[in-house]
């Protein structure tokens, strides 16, 4: 490490006056050098004028440099005394060096770029509402400050992550999903050259501090499920409470008669993906996939028809329109809503809380206890197989799918 002050020689005095030195010191070598760089006074005591303040901003960064690239003290006395000039080796890492400042220095608003690529996002026709919440979450972060995004850092990462962790409680998922849509954002502004956005991964091993822990699951006996079937409100209830609870049961029990797809697809039906008792779709959260997802091709059992028929609205586009389109905000607050439903349906049947999601977990769980084979779990959910060997597997013929697809529901109905 190099240090730098500057000294007043008054062992002699020359027409110009006491000659200005420099002082360099080596704290590995213990030594100090002294150069002289042309500059005099007349008063024996050292006066700080603005010559010598440039003087020493440029020594300064001299001795930066020197430091940064682990120069010694004789290596350094020549780069400090005469700068950089010569050396094209040097020169180029002092320019790579500004640069790197300058685009650090460059101010680009990270929510501002966040909203216009919400937009294109938007006119893509993709969902944008991770991204909007993670912008959410930051603002809430960040306060009024605004944010530079070359000052998106490991530790502002690890900040906002230390934040959050003492506010929240839980497997750290959301955090997880925030970090993964900036992320996102992030790596978009890199691939704009025009931005000039250093060429960096900040949120490198940033998620692994994360713990990733899996809640533990509770299971739900058939009996508890078939509670469902007969339920009675209380008797308080209104009746248009009554009918409405009646209709999320009935969509909950339909969720896992189709094979425990989720209620984000249930709203996405349309009348076109019901084909000979059958329904025939792709899910709902692959549709920004280029693929689109596996084709799910699942039977109708006679409940489910039933529900079609019962709660389908055959004026529109969509089946059950008293489900809010999944794409919009307004699903995501219907959404929670009916979890407030089945959750107090839980309590009132004294049964572990159900969710929207829960359909799933049931469908597998049954299915896996039944010992039905997990490529025909695979193909009625939806999901699809990485293994190399069921590469070359035939597509499930309908009639052997159904069946074990009816071991399932024989379970329940």
């Amino acid at each position: 490490m190099l240090q730098i002050s500057l000294y007043l020689d008054t062992r002699y005095e020359t027409k110009r006056g006491y000659p200005v030195k420099l002082t360099i010191y080596g704290t590995k070598e213990k030594k100090q050098r002294q150069i002289s760089f042309g500059c005099y006074q007349k008063s024996k005591e050292l006066k700080l004028t603005s010559e010598l303040g440039r003087f020493m901003q440029d020594f300064q960064d001299r001795v930066d440099f020197c430091n940064e690239h682990g120069r010694s003290l004789d290596e350094s006395v020549g780069i400090i005394r005469d700068g950089y000039g010569g050396n094209k080796d040097l020169e180029l890492l002092v320019l790579e060096k500004r640069v790197k400042e300058l685009k650090s220095e460059k101010f680009v608003d990270f929510e501002e770029f966040a909203r216009e690529f919400i937009e294109e996002r938007k006119s893509q026709g993709y969902s944008v509402r991770h991204f909007s919440d993670a912008i959410a979450q930051l603002k809430n972060f960040l306060g009024d400050e605004r944010l530079n995004i070359n000052d998106v850092t490991y530790e502002f990462l690890n900040r906002y992550v230390i934040y959050k962790k003492k506010l929240t409680t839980g497997t750290g998922a959301g955090i997880h999903t925030t970090l993964r849509s900036l992320r996102t954002i992030y790596k978009e502004a890199q691939r704009r050259d025009s931005m000039e956005i250093k060429k960096d991964n900040p949120f490198l091993g940033i998620m692994k501090s994360i713990p990733s822990s899996t809640p533990e699951i509770e299971y739900w006996k058939k009996e508890d499920i078939k509670k469902l079937l007969n339920f009675q409100p209380k008797q308080s209830t209104s009746n248009a409470s009554k009918e409405n609870m009646q209709k999320i049961i009935e969509v909950f029990l339909f969720q896992f008669s189709i094979g425990g797809h989720d209620l984000a697809d249930v709203a996405n039906f349309r009348w076109k993906n019901v084909k000979d008792s059958r329904l025939v779709f792709r899910r709902f959260k692959n549709r920004n996939k280029p693929s689109k997802g596996e084709l799910v091709d699942v039977m109708l059992s006679p409940f489910a028809l039933a529900v079609i028929e019962k709660y389908g609205d055959k004026d529109s586009e969509r089946i059950f329109t008293f489900l809010s389109d999944p794409s919009t905000p307004k699903y995501t607050k219907q959404n929670q809503y009916i979890a407030r439903t089945l959750a107090r349906v839980s309590d009132s049947l004294g049964i572990p809380k159900i969710r929207t999601k829960t359909p799933r977990y049931l469908f597998r769980t049954y299915a896996g206890e039944l010992f039905i084979n997990d490529l025909v779990i695979m193909s009625i959910q939806g999901h699809k197989s990485t293994s190399v060997t069921h590469l070359y597997q035939k597509t499930m013929p309908n009639d052997i799918q159904d069946a074990e697809h009816q071991k399932v529901l024989d379970l329940i109905f």
